[in-house]
């Protein structure tokens, strides 16, 4: 556990956001220190939560102080005068986020106000919580990890961390809470799309047509290509094409694969298809594009 803080540096790279139910967060950043004797007195506009994994110290906000041991939780709202002190040094992780209000139900923002509000600063726990053990996970995941999926897998941890560091202090509504929809169909909507998603990516190779995939998921193919564009604004037809069309570009930044041979990897019937396809939407040719971009780290398919 020695190096756990390293782990900082992809999750900076990677995970900007977290998306959770209803909810977006912009993510500020991510820190970790081995040895951490304390701040100056300051204050943030957004909120900052830190974990303790070792070492003691003290926690003031404005003039209340509180003890800080292996497994505190620290939550830093907004606006709050606060330092942090540490005779011996603390090894402890960090994070700083913000609600998207815009983007976010009317029911988080109450949340996350409340939140802020009615939360002690502190909690003390006397062994590891879910929320250390996700902590934890997400770090050395940021460290170890190193597959084309590295920056989805990141973003999932992080998304299953948030909700419990939320939770230790101050309860997620129930399960019955308007923070779910209000209509009874809408959690199985967004499955099954999400599914079907996954369905594409998974098979991008094969001639996919909307009611073979319907067929497969039990659903007639006018209920399903609803669906899809309720819940994406896209069809199906749209959603295969930009999946085609982000992994091919994957390929050619990040292989040495021939352009005939991504194409017929990414699904394309033809050689000449794909490349009209692909100039079209991407406004550069394929082989144009993979001079330019090879060797880059941009990972998000861009329409030209």
């Amino acid at each position: 556990m020695k190096n756990l803080f390293e782990g900082k540096k992809d999750l900076n790279k990677y995970v900007t956001s977290i998306s959770i139910y209803g909810a977006e967060f912009r993510v500020y950043y991510w820190g970790g220190w081995k040895r951490h004797f304390g701040t100056k007195a300051h204050v943030h506009s957004f909120c900052e939560v830190s974990y303790v994994l070792e070492g003691t110290g003290e926690y003031q906000e404005r003039d209340v102080s509180y003890p800080l041991a292996p497994h505190s939780l620290i939550l830093t709202r907004p606006n709050q005068e606060h330092k942090i002190s540490s005779a011996q040094g603390m090894y402890y992780l960090y994070f700083a986020f913000e609600l998207k209000e815009s983007e976010s139900a009317k029911e988080w923002r109450h949340y996350i106000q409340d939140l802020q509000q009615q939360a002690q600063p502190v909690i003390h726990s006397q062994e590891e919580t879910i929320h250390a053990y996700l902590w934890k996970a997400l770090y050395q995941s940021a460290i170890d990890v190193e597959h084309r999926w590295k920056e989805d897998m990141l973003k999932q941890l992080a998304s299953n961390l948030l909700p419990a560091i939320f939770d230790s202090f101050y309860p997620l509504p129930e399960q019955e809470s308007s923070l779910k929809d209000n209509d009874d169909d809408f959690d199985e909507r967004k499955v099954l799309v999400y599914r079907v998603n996954l369905y594409i990516k998974d098979n991008l190779q094969k001639n996919l047509k909307i009611s073979e995939v319907a067929d497969d998921f039990y659903v007639s193919k006018r209920h399903l290509s609803r669906l899809i564009r309720e819940e994406t604004g896209k069809t199906f037809t749209e959603i295969l094409q930009e999946e085609r069309l982000s992994l091919a570009t994957e390929y050619l930044r990040g292989t040495k694969m021939s352009i005939k041979d991504i194409a017929t990897e990414c699904g394309f019937s033809s050689l000449h298809y794909f490349t009209k396809v692909f100039t079209q939407i991407i406004r550069t040719p394929p082989a144009k594009y993979r001079k330019i971009y090879q060797g880059t780290a941009e990972s998000e398919f861009k329409e030209g």
